[in-house]
């Protein structure tokens, strides 16, 4: 059975964004979204030979996965508006020590003392290098690409033939019409015909291409 394309039951966003609103429970920007999926899967055919099936399990996987996507971008832009010397800040450690108790404190507690005696505070800050590199790390591009892979196993794998590429003929290139072979250039009237290597040369570029979703 021959389903139909992404773009072919979503034409539009408006018809997208109806079934957006049908069956989606989070709130999120549909242009954005609508982009991503057709950018990536706009002539994929559906696996599903139940369309409703179809628009359903996108929309929960929509909802399942998305907002990790924008809750993640949100963090992202925290961080490149983040200063280097924000970023360079470790973290505080602080160390206090208790005395003077009360009497109701036993040694086994879990809580802390009720007065101190002594507090210890020590600062860490990163190095520029060390700085540098941790913000490449959470910086690092791909979650809208994982995003999309969550979707690989709804769409058939599609291909197409590529064109044929015209080739001169090999009597532009030798006058005798026969390529010498690379092994024993020496040996007279020794290679192949100009028939065979098109042949060769054919079969090669009208070989199938994969494309779409592997």
């Amino acid at each position: 059975m021959l389903t139909r394309k992404l773009c072919e039951i979503y034409p539009s966003i408006e018809e997208f964004d109806i079934d957006k609103v049908e069956l989606s429970m989070e709130e999120y920007d549909t242009k954005r979204l609508y982009r991503l999926l057709m950018g990536r899967y706009g002539t994929s055919r559906t696996r599903y030979s139940n369309e409703d099936q179809f628009r359903m399990e996108l929309f929960m996987r929509i909802d399942t996965f998305y907002p990790t996507v924008l809750a993640t971008l949100a963090e992202q832009k925290k961080l490149r508006e983040m200063t280097d010397d924000e970023l360079a800040q470790a973290g505080n450690n602080v160390v206090n020590t208790g005395a003077h108790n009360t009497g109701t404190t036993r040694t086994d507690a879990d809580t802390g003392a009720t007065q101190l005696a002594g507090q210890v505070v020590s600062k860490s800050k990163y190095g520029k290098l060390k700085t540098a590199a941790g913000r490449i790390e959470l910086l690092s591009a791909g979650v809208e690409n994982a995003f999309l892979n969550r979707f690989s196993n709804m769409f058939r794998a599609t291909g197409y033939y590529k064109e044929t590429v015209p080739l001169p003929t090999l009597e532009q290139l030798s006058s005798d019409g026969v390529i010498q072979t690379v092994g024993n250039p020496t040996t007279p009237n020794a290679g192949i015909t100009e028939a065979q290597v098109r042949a060769i040369v054919i079969e090669m570029l009208e070989g199938y291409v994969k494309g779409g979703v592997v």
